[in-house]
C-alpha cells in the first residue's frame, strides 16, 4: 500500500517544462554568414585582372583608356567601372594571294607571307586608334596597295630576274606604310608569282628559242676548235716538212763541203808528190857538197822542177 500511495503523489506533483533549443535562427545566420563570403570573394575575384605572358594590357575606365601599356601580371580593377583589355604583341605570321598588273601590262597573281607584332611599347596607342583588328583595318590593306605599287614598277620578266630586289623594295614600302600604326614588320617572303598562260607559253618558247641558239653557238664553238686543231696539225706538219727539208739541205751543203776540203786535201797530197817526183827524176845523184855531218835537205823549187 505504502508503494501505490508513493506513486500516487508522484503523479500528482505538476512536472515543471525544460526551455527547447530554437535551431532555426543559428542555420540562418550561418547562411548569411556564408552569402557575405561568397559576394565578398566574388567582388575580390572580379576586381582582379591577368595579362597574360604574350600580351600588353590596357586599363580602360568607362571605356576610356588611362593607363600606358602593362607588362604580363596581375592587376587590381574597380568592378563593373574598370577593365584591362589584352593585346597579342607575340609575333605572328599572315599569308595572302594578291592580283596586280607588272610594268609591261601582265596579269601576276602574288603570294605573300608576312611576320609582324605589335609594337610592345604603344600597343595602348594601337589599341587607341585601331583595337584589336588591326591586322584587318591597317594590315591587309598595306599589303595589298605595297604589292601592287611595287609590281608595277617592275616588267613580268624582271619579277623573276630580280626577285630579291623586288622583294626589298615592297618590305621597305609597307614599314613605312604600317609603322606609323604601332606594327612592327619582321619578315617578308615572297612565295610565289603566277603569271597568264600566254606569258607562261612565251616563257617557254623563249627559253626554247635561247636552248636552239646555245646548242647552236656549241656546235659552231667546237668546229672552230675542230678547225683550229685541224690548222695547227697542218702547220706543225708543214714546219716539220721545212724543217727536215733544212736540215736535209743542211746535211747535204755540210757533205759537199767536206768532199771539197776532202778533194783540196787530196790535191795538195797529190801535187805535193808529183814534185817530189819530178825533182828525183832531175837529180844528177850528186849530192851538194856541205860542211859537217848533217846531210842537207833537198829542196826543189817547183818552178824549177817544173819549168821549161
Amino acid at each position: 500500500m505504502k508503494t501505490k500511495n508513493q506513486n500516487s503523489f508522484r503523479s500528482s506533483v505538476p512536472t515543471q517544462s525544460r526551455p527547447v533549443p530554437r535551431r532555426g535562427n543559428a542555420n540562418v545566420a550561418g547562411l548569411g554568414a556564408l552569402i557575405i563570403i561568397g559576394v565578398l570573394v566574388m567582388v575580390a575575384m572580379s576586381a582582379v585582372r591577368t595579362v597574360d605572358t604574350g600580351y600588353i594590357g590596357v586599363k580602360t575606365r568607362f571605356g576610356k583608356i588611362v593607363s600606358d601599356s602593362l607588362p604580363a601580371g596581375l592587376y587590381f580593377v574597380i568592378p563593373g567601372v574598370e577593365d584591362i583589355a589584352q593585346v597579342e604583341v607575340r609575333e605572328q605570321k599572315t599569308e595572302m594571294s594578291t592580283s596586280a598588273s607588272s610594268k609591261d601590262l601582265q596579269s601576276i597573281q602574288s603570294g605573300i607571307a608576312i611576320n609582324f607584332r605589335p609594337d610592345p611599347a604603344n600597343a595602348h596607342l594601337l589599341f587607341k586608334d585601331v583595337g584589336t583588328e588591326y591586322e584587318a583595318r591597317i594590315l591587309d590593306p598595306a599589303i595589298e596597295e605595297t604589292v601592287k605599287a611595287a609590281t608595277a614598277r617592275y616588267t613580268a620578266e624582271e619579277l623573276i630576274t630580280k626577285r630579291t630586289a623586288v622583294r626589298d623594295e615592297m618590305e621597305t614600302m609597307l614599314k613605312d606604310r604600317v609603322e606609323g600604326n604601332h606594327i612592327m614588320i619582321t619578315k617578308f617572303n615572297i612565295v610565289n608569282f603566277e603569271f597568264s598562260d600566254s606569258f607562261n607559253h612565251a616563257i617557254e618558247e623563249k627559253q626554247t628559242a635561247e636552248q636552239e641558239a646555245l646548242r647552236a653557238t656549241n656546235i659552231l664553238r667546237r668546229m672552230k676548235v675542230e678547225a683550229d686543231q685541224k690548222i695547227e696539225t697542218a702547220r706543225g706538219a708543214a714546219e716539220s716538212v721545212k724543217l727536215q727539208a733544212a736540215a736535209e739541205a743542211e746535211a747535204i751543203t755540210m757533205k759537199a763541203i767536206a768532199e771539197a776540203e776532202a778533194q783540196r786535201i787530196l790535191a795538195e797530197v797529190v801535187n805535193r808528190d808529183v814534185i817530189t817526183l819530178r825533182a828525183i827524176e832531175k837529180w844528177d845523184g850528186i849530192m851538194p857538197k856541205v860542211t859537217g855531218e848533217t846531210v842537207p835537205f833537198i829542196s826543189v823549187d817547183a818552178k824549177t822542177v817544173g819549168g821549161k
